[in-house]
């Protein structure tokens, strides 16, 4: 007799349900036979019976769906509201303030070094 992880995977494979759902349809089952083998008048063998039926296996997987479902999308959310208008103003605010003190910073050492660069300047014309 398979597994309830075998069974679980099977279902998954017939209906082509990646991986990540198999998983978490497993992990549903687990909590619920967890939840029913407390009750003293349930055998192991009914426990899977009532929870490895073909209906049971489907309301796990779609259980499965829709919380990996929604933790993507409250994920899609934050990320979105990370990634807003404030951070765009600030991302360009950076680049225009950057670009000013990369020039004032030019222009101060061409100040600094002018003679310098006025040396080099009359020798490679004198080349």
């Amino acid at each position: 007799m398979p597994t309830p992880y075998e069974k679980i995977d099977s279902f998954c494979k017939q209906n082509k349900k990646n991986n990540c759902i198999r998983d978490l349809a497993y992990s549903i089952y687990t909590q619920q036979s967890d939840l029913l083998s407390k009750d003293p008048s349930l055998t192991p063998t009914v426990i899977q019976t009532i929870l490895l039926t073909d209906a049971s296996l489907l309301a796990h997987v779609r259980s499965a769906e829709d919380s990996l479902s929604s933790q993507v999308e409250s994920e899609i959310t934050r990320i979105r509201r990370e990634l807003g208008a404030k951070s765009f103003g600030m991302s360009v605010l950076a680049g225009v303030t950057g670009n000013i003190v990369y020039s004032l910073l030019l222009v101060v050492i061409f100040f600094v070094a002018k003679d310098q660069i006025s040396t080099w300047l009359s020798t490679l014309s004198s080349n």
